[in-house]
């Protein structure tokens, strides 16, 4: 029975919990079956049963297996040598892939050769000679005595001396290279000196034809569209007639492609962008671009504020845009317990995104506090850091109770403390100036702040008098043998904080007459420094001589 006439009606009946059924489907669709798995699984399907191993060891089973792993390439055969050799080498399968529509380069014939000769069978990669001789014979069929073995004159060496060398005439490099991929089907996949994408745009300066031609050679253009095309877009030349000539030969302009050109941060490749795509799209892409540029990392460019500074200003980027660019988390109230607050925290050197931050939005606004926030904690002895505290706070941002707790671990770390106690006593004199105009609940803020994370935390002030930490990735723990200066002169100017902000409770204390004064006011003060005392010896004498009279 055809497999198109096939249904389950015309299959004899089985109840319900019977699979018998299963063994009446045509055998084409069992290796349907077997070549839609996991590319994991042939295994585990080959041990069901006696029969679905018998159906696993069938060569064109395991053909339109591999043809399907590999996505039914016309390199099949190339990726099954490289990544499936034990299953390639069954009798047959090369010969049934090759009649679904695998193709044999003269390259893959040279590589195998060569491959034999280095290896031998104790290796892992050994080829067994079934194998060899059919990818010999069948480039000898193919390629008859074209078919060069030498291994300094291989496709490879060939193509990338004619694209790359410049020992050989322009005309004569162009030939080469044309000749390699129209007549022996070369595809760059590797092994020369320069990469994928590289080759790939040194072809289409040659001819954009070829482009095409390796593309029906097996060569994957997803993989190098957006590296390609970014190439394009920094041609001086660049235009719009130039764009659609790559796309008419299979390059597409995907969103990754489009967020490369802006990124270029030129006029000529964003007007080109703009014939070529919505505002709507571009503006989308150039808040994405934003965000990666913000990011932890970006792969593949060398950072820099310029892209940063073109994209703000040629597309209205608002306030939520930039707190989705910025922020680790979106909310629309920055929280201080989310840490790190910038996604560009774990940056190499995250210190120039925070001072554009600071130049476009100042230092009242919550993403200059949360890029603040981030640069006093990062455990980082920099240079450049702490130059950016200074600039912050020339520009006056606010200190909050919150970063006592930060200063306070700065102050740990090696090579930080003078650093931390800087920051500390600006944060003082900030909360001394703003004393009077602190409501009860803000005071109390501040004191319980510094209760908690410096003046009543023994174990901080154990930790800041017997060791150090290093910050980093290394983490080390170094321990001391006296108390650093920077951190007993940290520890004394938060508890002279705190008796500013909390003065303790008077105390009573009784004199030698049984009356009571109040200690640690200024009307104790005044009775300390009053001539009582003196008054009533003058008082007794006068009255001494009045009696002796």
């Amino acid at each position: 029975m055809p497999p198109s006439e096939f249904c389950l009606e015309s299959l004899p009946s089985a109840s319900p919990q019977s699979s018998s059924w299963l063994f009446y489907l045509p055998y084409e669709i069992w290796i349907e079956i077997f070549a839609q798995i996991a590319p994991d699984s042939p295994l585990a399907f080959a041990l069901v049963c006696r029969r679905w191993l018998e159906l696993s060891k069938d060569p064109h089973a395991r053909a339109r297996f591999l043809m399907i792993k590999h996505k039914e390439s016309v390199l099949s055969l190339y990726y099954a040598f490289k990544y499936d050799r034990p299953i390639l080498a069954t009798t047959g399968v090369p010969q049934a892939m090759l009649s679904l529509g695998a193709t044999i380069p003269r390259f893959l014939v040279q590589a195998v050769d060569k491959e034999a000769h280095r290896h031998d069978r104790r290796r892992r990669n050994y080829i067994p000679p079934r194998l060899l001789m059919f990818f010999l014979t069948e480039g000898y069929r193919r390629f008859g005595d074209d078919m060069d073995y030498n291994e300094d004159v291989s496709d490879l060496r060939r193509f990338e001396s004619a694209l790359l060398g410049t020992n050989s005439h322009p005309s004569v490099a162009v030939t080469d290279v044309r000749r390699l991929i129209t007549e022996y089907g070369f595809v760059p996949l590797g092994n020369l000196s320069a990469s994928v994408e590289e080759i790939v745009y040194k072809v289409s300066l040659v001819d954009l034809g070829l482009v095409e031609v390796m593309k029906r050679n097996g060569l994957k253009l997803a993989q190098v569209n957006d590296l390609v095309l970014e190439r394009v877009f920094w041609r001086p030349d660049f235009s719009n007639s130039m764009l659609s000539q790559y796309l008419a030969v299979g390059f597409s302009l995907t969103d990754e492609a489009i967020k490369k050109g802006l990124q270029i941060a030129r006029d000529r490749t964003l007007n080109v962008l703009k014939e070529q795509c919505s505002s709507a799209k571009l503006g989308r892409i150039a808040v994405e671009a934003l965000r990666d540029m913000m990011g932890p990392m970006i792969r593949g460019w060398s950072f820099s504020l310029e892209p940063i500074d073109y994209l703000y200003q040629r597309f209205e980027i608002t306030e939520d845009d930039m707190r989705y660019i910025l922020l680790t988390k979106c909310d629309p109230q920055y929280s201080d317990k989310e840490f790190p607050a910038t996604r560009c925290y774990m940056k190499v050197d995250p210190c120039p995104v925070w001072r554009w931050v600071l130049r476009i939005y100042g230092p009242e606004h919550v993403f200059t506090q949360a890029c603040f926030d981030d640069a006093i904690s990062r455990a980082v002895a920099h240079r450049e850091l702490h130059q950016l505290h200074n600039v912050y706070v020339e520009r006056g941002i606010r200190f909050y109770p919150r970063h006592i707790k930060i200063l306070a671990c700065r102050v740990l770390h090696r090579d930080m403390t003078n650093n931390a106690l800087f920051l500390f006593r600006i944060l003082k004199e900030q909360a001394l100036a703003s004393q009077i105009d602190m409501d009860a609940d803000e005071k109390a803020a501040w004191i319980q702040a510094l209760q908690s994370e410096i003046c009543d935390n023994q174990d901080w002030i154990h930790r800041m008098r017997t060791l150090q930490l290093e910050g980093g990735t290394r983490g080390k723990v170094y321990p001391l043998q006296r108390p650093p200066e920077d951190g007993t002169v940290f520890l004394e100017e938060a508890q002279e904080l705190l008796v500013a902000l909390d003065p303790p409770p008077p105390t009573l204390k009784r004199t030698r007459s049984g009356r009571s004064i109040i200690q640690g006011t200024r009307h104790s003060a005044r009775r300390r420094e009053s001539p009582s005392v003196g008054a009533g010896l003058v008082k007794r004498v006068q009255a001494w001589f009045e009696r002796t009279e």
